[in-house]
């Protein structure tokens, strides 16, 4: 957070007692939220992505069989 924030105006320092309240009063609402796969968890996304990995390679390696 101190990477982040070190330069925003009045930034106490994330090891600083105030530092939540600094955050909780420069928060906004947000307008609206993009959603890639609404019904997938984090984990299920990895786990499809180390699938196609293997698929990917599964494949290059049967191309080379003679």
């Amino acid at each position: 957070m101190d990477l982040i924030f070190y330069s925003a105006v009045g930034w106490p320092g994330i090891t600083s007692p105030t530092v939540k309240d600094y955050i909780v009063s420069r928060q906004i609402t947000a307008a609206g939220w993009y959603v890639a796969n609404p019904r997938q968890t984090v984990v299920d996304v990895r786990r499809n992505a180390k699938i196609a990995k293997a698929l990917d390679a599964f494949l290059d390696d049967f191309g080379k069989i003679d």
